[in-house]
């Protein structure tokens, strides 16, 4: 049920906000749980703050060279990105999502990354932060 709050006229009314808050409650509980029962992926990205990006990893280098790894190859239905330097910040969505995400990402060369950070270089995408929750809400801005 959608309703708009903002047309004119409109007046609270707490049956219908119930309702879209309660969904929202029941969302927040499935990646509680998913993380109990590890099918949520967890990411810290503390350079988002900085870079503007959310980093998703596809590839890392192994002994056998390059592997796939990270989204190509996760098994859970969620994944969950803590985010900024205080790591106060969660932002979930599900893996079929964000494969569709990180599969767009792929085809602009200039968000195609390598990290060297850690023992374990990875390739992956630098998602602009804009991009990566326009694209996991599924919504487009309009042009002005």
């Amino acid at each position: 049920m959608s309703v708009d709050r903002h047309a004119p006229g409109y007046e609270p009314r707490f049956d219908l906000d119930s309702v879209v808050g309660r969904q929202g409650e029941l969302f927040a509980q499935d990646i509680a749980r998913g993380l109990a029962d590890g099918t949520v992926e967890v990411k810290t990205d503390e350079a988002s703050a900085y870079t503007g990006n959310v980093y998703v990893e596809y590839q890392c280098l192994r002994s056998k060279g390059w592997m796939p790894s990270g989204i190509a190859t996760t098994e859970a239905e969620w994944w969950a990105f803590v985010l900024g330097p205080r790591k106060d910040v969660l932002f979930a969505l599900s893996t079929d999502r964000l494969r569709k995400l990180v599969d767009h990402a792929q085809q602009n060369p200039w968000m195609r990354k390598r990290c060297v950070k850690g023992g374990n270089p990875t390739y992956g995408v630098a998602i602009p932060m804009g991009q990566f929750v326009e694209g996991a809400v599924g919504t487009k801005r309009k042009a002005a």
